[in-house]
């Protein structure tokens, strides 16, 4: 996955959206400031952050989602029990249209893409729930533009 996911370099802005006063937000921040991608277990997550783990995904932005996608991914492939519904947070946001999610679809190269579809359809495919965001989230991680 490191091949595919650069570790550096470590983004040094914001990566949550603002929201001044919701103090999940700022541990969010807290949580990832300066962090490789590589270093963000779950351990550190649980260690650090007592909200739900789907607002890893919620709250990211685009490039800390970009950055960060890889270590949340895996975190989901390793602990499924204890991500909660982080995975079905990570379909959802492929599956929709919006702002965030075509600023992210346009960071990721299509090797990234890829390996982002291949995650998806493991965990969802055949699950007839989550079918209709599995087509949405393969069509746009195969049609929109990469860098």
């Amino acid at each position: 996955m490191k091949a595919l996911f650069p570790i550096t370099p470590v983004p040094c802005g914001t990566v949550v959206t603002r929201h001044p006063e919701d103090p999940d937000r700022q541990r969010l921040q807290s949580l990832f400031s300066g962090i490789r991608w590589d270093r963000l277990t779950l351990k550190h997550v649980i260690a650090n952050y007592d909200g739900p783990i789907e607002e890893l995904v919620l709250y990211s932005n685009a490039t800390g989602l970009a950055y960060y996608l890889p270590a949340l991914i895996q975190m989901c492939i390793d602990s499924p029990e204890q991500t909660g519904s982080m995975a079905e947070s990570i379909l959802q946001m492929f599956a929709r249209n919006s702002e965030k999610t075509d600023k992210l679809l346009a960071l990721l190269t299509q090797e990234q893409k890829a390996y982002v579809s291949a995650f998806l359809c493991k965990q969802f495919q055949g699950h007839d729930y989550w079918d209709r965001f599995l087509v949405k989230a393969e069509a746009r991680l195969q049609a929109n533009p990469t860098r």
